[in-house]
């Protein structure tokens, strides 16, 4: 297995562990690897609008960035949509997720 991008397989597997739902937005080279090892508790989404992604992210339980740009819009539509977010000590996240609440 080749090395996976972003640490998906790393939440994917602890999603298996302690089965809970997980809902993966998006596509890429690995995705049938990902597909492979997700148990039933994860559901792959593929690409999706804006309009499809507000009703999704408006409804979770928590938003996971896995990326490190220098805005996070996704991140920013969480936290306005009052959704706790996760993701990497680098990039926006740090400036946009209060680490104390």
């Amino acid at each position: 297995m080749t090395a996976l991008v972003k640490e998906v397989d790393l939440i994917i597997k602890l999603f298996n562990h302690f089965h809970i739902p997980l809902l993966v937005v998006g596509s890429g080279p690995d995705e049938i690897q990902l597909k492979a090892m997700a148990g039933d508790t994860i559901i792959f989404l593929g690409q999706m609008s804006p309009q499809e992604l507000l009703p999704l992210i408006k409804n979770a339980r928590g938003y996971i960035n896995l990326t490190k740009e220098s805005f996070g819009l996704g991140t920013a539509e969480a936290l306005l949509l009052g959704v706790p977010v996760f993701g990497y000590d680098d990039g926006a996240s740090p400036e946009l997720v209060d680490k104390d609440s």
